[in-house]
């Protein structure tokens, strides 16, 4: 479950360096992990680019969110991810995107 959980978070998580450095994409990845965490997902949602909303409009993906890891079904746990390294940035379509 944690595994798809992660998943989830890195598919919605997309990081758009114009001009950051990695520390700082780093940084707003922690504060987005947190927020998830924390189940502000309003506030996670700011963090995803505006690209993936024209896959799935915002409000389907909190939805999502809220009925995955409120669902008194079952028990989720969930931790901060680590991140231990960055690939290189790929440029597609004027938008600089990197791997964690």
């Amino acid at each position: 479950m944690k595994k798809t959980l992660f998943v989830l978070a890195a598919f919605l998580w997309v990081v758009v360096a114009y001009a950051q450095d990695s520390k700082e994409a780093i940084k707003q990845f922690n504060s987005y992990s947190q927020l998830v965490l924390n189940k502000e997902f309003d506030k996670a949602l700011d963090y995803v680019h505006e690209g993936i909303f024209e896959i799935a409009p915002r409000e389907q993906m909190k939805a999502i969110l809220e009925q995955t890891l409120n669902n008194p079904m079952m028990e989720v746990e969930m931790t901060l991810p680590e991140v231990k390294g960055i690939s290189e940035i790929k440029s597609i379509e004027n938008t600089h995107y990197f791997k964690f």
